[in-house]
């Protein structure tokens, strides 16, 4: 398979738009790692946020489960 093509969907696996993989794959045309990395990172910031979110979530339905159960 084409390196590229393979780094297009593993940006696209990690909630890339197809406008920040372009910007992505561009970075990488140019040999900017920096920027490549900068992009990586935010959105690992991202997705942690979205996993907090939802632990919360998660936190909040367990609690109400455990109250109804316990009446």
């Amino acid at each position: 398979m084409d390196i590229r093509k393979e780094l297009k969907e593993c940006l696209t696996d990690c909630g890339f738009t197809a406008e920040k993989s372009l910007e992505f794959l561009d970075y990488e045309r140019k040999g900017n790692a920096d920027l490549q990395l900068h992009m990586l990172r935010q959105r690992r910031k991202e997705i942690l946020q979205e996993v907090h979110r939802s632990g919360k979530q998660v936190d909040c339905i367990d609690y109400m489960i455990h109250e109804i159960h316990a009446d």
